[in-house]
């Protein structure tokens, strides 16, 4: 039970940095930033992808 609920809730934190990144990303995009924004927005998405991968199986 508690692995369900575990991995549900990884799932959902993937979801919100993938939306976050990509919110930043427009941000960047339109405005300008330092180099130091795209290994941001990479880490974001890094941490994402591993949240994703390690939450699927624990909700199945």
């Amino acid at each position: 039970m508690f692995e369900h609920i575990a991995g549900i809730v990884s799932i959902i934190i993937a979801l919100c940095e993938f939306y976050f990144a990509s919110q930043y990303f427009k941000i960047v995009k339109t405005q300008g930033a330092s180099s130091f924004s795209l290994l941001a927005i990479w880490s974001s998405v890094a941490f994402g992808i591993i949240l994703l991968i390690l939450g699927l199986p624990l909700a199945l």
